[in-house]
């Protein structure tokens, strides 16, 4: 284990001198053939999958939803005999369960799923995020850009400062990926970039079937109450994760129907079950999970304080200078097409470098692979 006292600099400057980390341990060797088996020898999959992964466990500094420092964590994916490998910040995908963190690397840890970067020979940073790891005893803030991109820049940072420490040689340039959240927080994580560490050059971004308009999206499940969602469970989680932010002075009673009031109320979406579980306990409809008088409420425009963060939090209105992918299945139920495809449409427009591949007739959870490879693919060109 290394041990480093990590300080905090009061710099005001414009691109303050990033802080260190905490600790670096590993905590996992991962041989190729494991990836490799691990997807089932897929034959999309196996050709990227070259290296054997070392798995470091990091933590450092970073904020709560108040701007307090807490102790946070991820997990460092280092690809066996590389020289000069690139540096990916990956931001991770929605889970439910704890077990799922990067830095936790259980059986059903991000670190599994995203491997096969690491093992297709790239640096990879996966940060827990607020509410997983080190601070899995809070509510993560789902879909909230300011804890999702505070959380990845502190992780980046940390990260660079372990490789140099161990004299590990990368290429110059950040890659920022994604998929689901993870598109959402790569984008919130850019934008930070580039108004607090600008000398930080951002080489690519690659984004997978994200949600940018949170607004648009809700507004959209709206009109959708009788018919059951991609993941009813991640609907659930956004109006938790904002009763948490918005300070939790009304009863959840006020948004959910019994008894799933009271389950969320118990813990039912703070960490201790995976997403088939929560869903086998939940309804299939948004009009069997929330109570009418919510229902009424938001059709009223009377939901003025939640309707206001979904908006404050939405990017679709951010357009990196960096080179990007943007990939999205046309069949997807869990964040709704039109967000990538209005996107694209408006970065085409305004002429920047933006690659766009709609995925026809994929849904959500077929749709990850096919990022991968067109990732992977696309960091090659």
């Amino acid at each position: 284990m290394i041990l480093l006292s990590l300080f905090w600099l009061g710099c005001q400057s414009d691109d303050p001198e990033p802080q260190s980390y905490l600790t670096a341990t590993s905590i996992d060797a991962l041989s190729a053939e494991s990836i490799r088996d691990y997807w089932g020898q897929n034959p999309e999959a196996t050709p990227f999958i070259s290296y054997d992964v070392e798995v470091v466990r990091i933590t450092f500094m970073s904020e709560d939803l108040q701007g307090q420092a807490v102790e946070s964590s991820g997990a460092l994916l280092i690809p066996k005999g590389v020289t000069n490998p690139r540096v990916i910040s990956l931001q991770h995908a929605t889970f439910f369960a704890d077990e799922e963190a990067p830095s936790e690397n259980g059986i059903f840890s991000v670190v599994s799923r995203k491997s096969i970067f690491a093992a297709h020979g790239s640096i990879v940073l996966l940060p827990d995020y607020l509410g997983y790891g080190s601070t899995k005893g809070e509510v993560h803030p789902y879909h909230h850009a300011g804890s999702l991109s505070r959380q990845s820049l502190d992780m980046l940072n940390a990260s660079l400062a372990y490789l140099k420490d161990v004299g590990i040689n990368h290429q110059p340039g950040i890659t920022l990926a994604g998929y689901s959240e993870g598109a959402y927080a790569s984008l919130a994580l850019a934008q930070r970039i580039e108004s607090e560490q600008p000398s930080l050059e951002i080489s690519g971004i690659s984004l997978g079937s994200g949600g940018y308009n949170l607004l648009e999206s809700f507004n959209y499940f709206y009109t959708q109450l009788d018919s059951p969602t991609g993941c009813l469970p991640c609907n659930a989680f956004l109006i938790y994760s904002y009763w948490h932010i918005a300070g939790r002075d009304r009863s959840l009673s006020d948004y959910f129907q019994e008894p799933y009031a009271s389950q969320i109320q118990n813990g039912l979406l703070d960490g201790g079950f995976n997403s088939q579980q929560i869903a086998e306990s939940m309804p299939t409809t948004m009009r069997n999970l929330f109570t009418q008088s919510f229902l009424e409420r938001v059709a009223n425009g009377e939901e003025s304080e939640l309707l206001g963060l979904l908006a404050e939090n939405s990017l679709h209105e951010y357009y990196p200078s960096s080179p990007m992918l943007i990939t999205h299945g046309t069949a997807d139920t869990v964040a709704p097409f039109f967000n990538s495809e209005h996107y694209a449409t408006v970065a085409n427009n305004s002429g920047l470098d933006l690659l766009f591949i709609p995925q026809e007739g994929i849904n959500h959870f077929d749709g990850i692979l096919a990022w991968g490879q067109e990732t992977m693919n696309w960091l090659n060109d």
